[in-house]
């Protein structure tokens, strides 16, 4: 019966160890599933939430370099136009200092005109105030309390 015992006894504590053996395995490998699980979403989020941020900073930067394209591809189209303006500038100021030019020599022209047509003009006029004068004589022969208008 001893043997017995002893055999039972043997059998319970191999029994009761297998069982904390199992349940200490069991624990062990869900303690590190859970780890491993953990670790995998840690490093994917990680992982994740780099592509974000580099496809932000991507973003970004191609913002500024579409926006930097812009300026400078408005500063060329503005740079055509300040040249542009200047050359009409330019063609209106010379457009300008011809019509001056022909302007004073016209100008000059009826001066010089004048002044060689004022000797006729004047020996016009001392003729037409004779003329007048000869008239108003006449007329006072002929009324002689009348009196002329004053011009």
């Amino acid at each position: 019966m001893e043997k017995a015992k002893s055999h039972y006894l043997f059998q319970v504590k191999k029994n009761v160890f297998l069982h904390w053996m199992w349940y200490t395995e069991d624990m062990w490998l869900e303690r590190n599933y859970m780890a491993e699980d953990f670790y995998r979403k840690k490093i994917l989020r990680k992982t994740f939430n780099s592509f974000k941020q580099n496809h932000r900073d991507y973003k970004l930067k191609l913002q500024v370099a579409e926006d930097y394209y812009d300026l400078y591809v408005s500063q060329l189209v503005f740079r055509e136009f300040r040249k542009g303006i200047e050359l009409i500038k330019k063609e209106y100021e010379m457009k300008w200092y011809k019509a001056e030019i022909y302007h004073n020599s016209n100008l000059l022209f009826k001066t010089f005109t004048c002044w060689r047509a004022l000797p006729a003009l004047n020996a016009l006029i001392r003729e037409q105030e004779a003329r007048k004068l000869r008239w108003r004589e006449k007329v006072l022969q002929v009324v002689p309390d009348y009196k002329p208008p004053e011009e």
